[in-house]
């Protein structure tokens, strides 16, 4: 990415190593916020809703209450009063009403009272495979040596009996003398599903931390640091590290008063993500648009667009120069579904496939599914990109987010003044939230709470007032 147009780097330029990513983890009893940095620029946002199980990967006993063949799915009942759909396809056409199915999560409640999406095909994710119960197939990254796929070839040949109908997708962290912690991972998921399909009450089987799944999921991005300020989440990321064998990440914990949150002034990247229009130059901004059908970034130029020969050059040039930024911004806002990006007007054939190859490449990167579509008759680059959690945008505007930011700037003014009395003003709307606000989760990120804190209900009031004395 061109450094003209980045505006995401990160506050504290401490690290000079190429290729270096840092996660920072943020966390309470009930959400959690992530940044990854690569090369000290921002490059992923994950938040969690730590009071829901409805979470991608958790895995279900469900049954089957209803089949719909003109939408082309089964609801199923997984538990706690809520409702699935699972699509129905060749191999569970059969499935039949009451039928209990063990299913995971692979899309979740983005829209309250809209059902998440899961599926009958079950994957455990590891850092050196992915393993699927049914899958009848062995599949080596593209990323690993001939010769490593030749021996593990040999090795699952000399030792191991138990393929038959297992999948197994070996991941590019593998190297020729893991098989050993390989054949570990494999035990420890055989064993899992073993005996989660033993439990027989329709209800959650499995979940993963949610510091887990980033490790383990985003597997094109990991990190060589992890830093964190809950102390609970200390010993179990060091179990963690352990465990999948990460034992190059260096573990960092925040002791100093001021939390990560303010320290790296992260509020300011969410500021920019969520706001409507960028400026990348003095020439050129970005405007965002969001539909219920579709998202549309139009690229804002100051100046003529008649084209001529040599301006057509210039336009083409700074398209592929801010690609990688606009596409950076769709992977932070987690956009998704239908995307049109109106870029400067070029007509060459080569130029636009130019353009459509660069951005298919960068997008190759991304964990979401994506597809670049090419440029329409009105010369829009169209793509569609995978949905799967809602946008970072409709996080912010969370009332879950709102009891967060809470948490933290009371955490601010307690580390300041420990015998502060505080007298937090709550819209009605946010006040029911409040429950859980635990003062566990003061203790757990080093700040004593000394003084009970008064939560009070207003009607007349929309924001948050924190008063203190």
């Amino acid at each position: 990415m061109s450094n003209a147009y980045n505006t995401l780097e990160k506050k504290d330029n401490s690290s000079e190593q190429k290729n270096h990513v840092s996660l920072y983890h943020i966390s309470t009893s009930f959400f959690s916020l992530s940044f990854i940095f690569k090369n000290n620029i921002l490059v992923n946002i994950n938040s969690e809703n730590e009071l829901s199980n409805i979470k991608i990967g958790n895995i279900f006993l469900s049954k089957i209450i209803e089949k719909n063949p003109s939408l082309g799915v089964y609801f199923v009942d997984i538990g706690m009063d809520k409702k699935a759909l699972l699509k129905i396809n060749q191999k569970n056409s059969n499935f039949f009403i009451g039928q209990k199915i063990i299913v995971q999560i692979i899309k979740e409640e983005i829209i309250p009272n809209k059902s998440a999406v899961v599926t009958d095909d079950i994957v455990f994710e590891g850092a050196l495979v992915r393993y699927k119960p049914f899958g009848k197939q062995i599949i080596f990254s593209k990323k690993l040596s001939d010769d490593d796929k030749e021996k593990l070839t040999l090795e699952f040949v000399n030792n191991e009996n138990k393929l038959s109908d297992e999948g197994i997708v070996i991941r590019s962290l593998y190297k020729h003398n893991y098989f050993i912690k390989l054949q570990e991972e494999l035990n420890v998921f055989r064993n899992l599903y073993k005996d989660i399909s033993q439990i027989n009450k329709i209800g959650l089987l499995h979940t993963r931390p949610t510091l887990e799944k980033l490790l383990i999921n985003n597997h094109k991005l990991v990190p060589n640091e992890i830093i964190i300020d809950n102390i609970l989440d200390l010993n179990n990321t060091k179990e963690l590290l352990k465990k999948y064998n990460f034992l190059d990440i260096k573990l960092h914990i925040n002791t100093e008063k001021e939390n990560l949150y303010q320290k790296l002034e992260l509020q300011s990247y969410l500021d920019e993500i969520s706001s409507s229009v960028l400026q990348l130059n003095p020439n050129i901004s970005l405007i965002f648009y969001h539909t219920e059908a579709f998202n549309y970034i139009d690229v804002d130029f100051k100046g003529t667009s008649d084209l001529t020969s040599t301006k057509e050059n210039s336009f083409y040039q700074t398209n592929l120069e801010i690609i990688p930024y606009i596409i950076n911004q769709i992977i932070l806002r987690n956009l998704s579904g239908q995307i049109l990006i109106d870029l400067l007007k070029i007509n060459k054939k080569l130029y636009k496939n130019n353009i459509i190859k660069k951005t298919q490449d960068i997008f190759n990167k991304d964990l979401n599914k994506s597809s670049v579509l090419g440029f329409s008759n009105l010369g829009i680059l169209e793509i569609a990109r995978q949905k799967t959690k809602e946008s970072i945008v409709s996080v912010i505007k969370s009332n879950l987010f709102q009891i967060f930011k809470l948490f933290l700037d009371i955490t601010n003014i307690i580390n300041k003044n420990p015998l502060s009395r505080i007298t937090v003003e709550v819209p009605e709307n946010l006040f029911f939230y409040l429950k859980d606000l635990q003062i566990n989760d003061f203790d757990i990120i080093n700040t004593k709470l000394i003084q009970p804190i008064n939560f009070v209900s207003t009607k007349h009031c929309s924001n948050i007032n924190i008063i203190t004395n």
